[in-house]
């Protein structure tokens, strides 16, 4: 909960951004405006998410798990833990982690 114009919004769009399909198919002007907004020239973005691990629910043995989505003009590239990752590991840890592709009702947007 927060006043309008705080960022709940922003918030929310970064979480998707990584966790979920909602950013997979985009136009190269729609990448442009994700990753420019303002002035200079900027190749790329990144999203990182950093999970409370102390309760192993992500099969790894560390207290962090670090999930990186970083956009470019072109492509997207995803890390783990700061090491190079395919979608496709990041989606299965997800899954394992109990985030399911097929029922998204972990992300609840507003109204």
């Amino acid at each position: 909960m927060g006043r309008n114009g705080s960022g709940k919004s922003n918030f929310f769009a970064a979480i998707r951004f990584v966790l979920s399909d909602a950013y997979t198919n985009m136009s190269r002007e729609e990448r442009q405006s994700l990753i420019h907004e303002g002035s200079g020239t900027v190749m790329s973005a990144f999203v990182e998410i950093i999970f409370d691990n102390t309760d192993r629910r992500f099969p790894i043995d560390t207290d962090e798990v670090i999930i990186r989505r970083t956009i470019g003009m072109k492509k997207d590239d995803y890390s783990l833990d700061q090491k190079s990752a395919t979608k496709s590991d990041i989606m299965n840890l997800l899954e394992s982690a109990g985030f399911s592709r097929s029922n998204p009702y972990y992300i609840v947007p507003q109204g």
